[in-house]
């Protein structure tokens, strides 16, 4: 009897295979709006696959949007899974065949998406491990210190071009003032006598 139980397992399990090989799964169709790696829990839909054995995470975001009160979704590669999650899902599993999304894509989540993918790739290369959003302070924090660091190097140029400028106008007025005092002296009045004294000097002495 246990002989006829072990075969008639074997024979099931050879028979799964082909079945097994025939549904074939696709990474590469997947939402612009969806996260891979990482997978949605709804504690309420745990139990078993609610979405049916789709071929990709796009077939997925569909069966959400046809079903009611569906809000996120996670598609599993390796099993075809698809799992319909309500708006109480968090995405805390972390699954490289995995991929998790919302019920429709839109500019935000499109973002949101970007955001992830980009924070992902930074962890990975520094070895941290924070949220997209932490990185996106970071990016501010460092935009703003360079636009102050211009800032200041503005003023500093301005400054110096002021002082210049002031230097210039100092040197300019200098030379005018001297120049009116030049002027000054030789058309002043009390020099007139003394040059006409002279004049007389000389024309009335012939002999000189």
């Amino acid at each position: 009897m246990a002989k006829m139980w072990s075969s008639a397992a074997i024979i099931a399990a050879f028979a799964a295979v082909p079945a097994a090989a025939v549904f074939e799964t696709s990474m590469d169709i997947i939402p612009t709006c969806a996260i891979v790696g990482k997978g949605y829990n709804d504690k309420s839909l745990n139990a078993e696959v609610n979405g049916n054995y789709l071929h990709n995470a796009t077939a997925c975001q569909d069966a959400c949007a046809a079903t009611v009160f569906c809000a996120k979704w996670t598609w599993y590669n390796n099993t075809g899974g698809c799992w319909l999650q309500g708006d109480n899902a968090e995405q805390t599993i972390v699954d490289d065949q995995a991929v998790s999304g919302p019920v429709r894509c839109t500019a935000t989540t499109n973002a949101r998406a970007h955001a992830e993918r980009l924070s992902d790739k930074l962890n990975e290369h520094t070895g941290a491990d924070f949220k997209w959003w932490v990185w996106v302070l970071i990016a501010l924090a460092v935009a703003a210190l360079a636009i102050l660091f211009l800032f200041c190097l503005c003023c500093c140029n301005c400054s110096k071009d002021k002082k210049k400028k002031k230097g210039k106008g100092r040197a300019v007025e200098i030379s005018s003032a001297e120049a009116r005092d030049m002027d000054l002296e030789v058309s002043s009045p009390d020099a007139e006598p003394l040059m006409r004294a002279e004049a007389s000097v000389s024309t009335s002495c012939p002999a000189c």
